[in-house]
């Protein structure tokens, strides 16, 4: 148990959740039957009010700090970091999703070649190429879901400009997270509507939803997915 614990520390501080410490962790684990990320991340007021020590105010500070990793966004690196795949630490989750991408990482691993991929990069030896391959398998369906439930945004490719911002919604064919990898270098993800959102992508070019309500107002240009990435070519 006490395993367990140190891992979903190091989980949720690895993807940005800093005030839970061990023992709240402890107390989640026996009370509350939280056996990983997925599970602190769906955690309720009311759940927490469970807790030892927890009033209304502990509660909502605790879920507050939960919630602040999906308004604030992760990076890719920061899933795959949170997962604790032996030999794969902050550094190494980094490089991987530098070079690859997260959803592509997690194709590349699917693959029969996907060792000799990796051994491809300095540093990663036949062993880490190995245990990273199985890691990643063996832990597909929960980056999955970890990829799908939380908010990401990504590096920017080139700190000397800005890139151009793109906000997403509606229900697209795909999980938004496919959109995200196709945008991923030529845009920067937010979630919001302002003045500063150069485009807003839209599921339906006839939606009236309060994003595409604000963007109108705004004057932001507004495009259907398939018009954004036909002008990348993908």
């Amino acid at each position: 148990k006490g395993k367990k614990v140190n891992k979903l520390y190091d989980a949720i501080t690895r993807i940005g959740i800093d005030r839970i410490g061990k023992p709240t962790i402890k107390n989640m684990v026996d009370i509350l039957e939280v056996n990983n990320l997925i599970d602190i991340l769906q955690l309720t007021k009311e759940s927490l009010l469970r807790l030892p020590k927890f009033g209304d105010k502990k509660a909502s500070n605790t879920l507050n700090e939960i919630h602040k990793v999906n308004n604030d966004g992760v990076y890719e690196w920061q899933v795959l970091a949170a997962i604790n795949i032996p030999g794969i630490g902050r550094t190494l989750s980094k490089t991987l999703c530098k070079e690859f991408g997260l959803n592509a990482l997690m194709d590349l691993c699917l693959r029969p070649n996907g060792k000799n991929k990796l051994m491809a990069l300095e540093g990663i030896e036949e062993k880490r190429a190995t245990d990273i391959v199985n890691g990643v398998k063996e832990n597909i369906h929960y980056l999955s879901c970890l990829r799908d439930i939380l908010y990401l945004k990504f590096d920017r490719v080139d700190e000397e400009f800005d890139l151009p911002t793109v906000c997403l919604t509606g229900k697209f064919p795909e999980q938004k997270s496919y959109y995200y990898e196709k945008l991923k270098g030529r845009y920067e993800i937010v979630k919001s509507v302002t003045k500063s959102l150069d485009i807003l992508v839209v599921a339906d070019p006839l939606s009236k939803s309060s994003k595409c309500r604000k963007a109108k107002k705004l004057g932001i240009k507004i495009e259907s997915v398939e018009e954004i990435l036909t002008s990348m070519n993908v």
